[in-house]
């Protein structure tokens, strides 16, 4: 199971490693892939956040398109044709 190291939030005094407390509140599926996704809340700040916020691919919109555009541009493909 997923132990959160730290609040993610930059203005809470635990996100520097300071001592840390938090809750479970929840989950929910993930729309891209159906993935449960769980949620938190800060012992200290009180602000929600999920396991997803620690991710390579949190914010990306379509994280599935990461590693064939890292090949194509690995193997030295244009932009413009990877873009297409």
């Amino acid at each position: 199971m997923f132990t959160p190291p730290c609040c993610p939030n930059p203005l809470c005094s635990s996100h520097q490693g300071q001592p840390f407390t938090y809750q479970c509140r929840g989950s929910f599926h993930r729309a891209l892939d159906d993935r449960l996704v769980q949620r938190y809340s800060c012992g200290v700040c009180g602000k929600f956040f999920s396991d997803q916020s620690f991710r390579l691919d949190y914010r990306l919109r379509k994280p599935k398109l990461t590693e064939p555009v890292f090949w194509m541009l690995a193997s030295k493909v244009t932009h413009r044709q990877t873009a297409r």
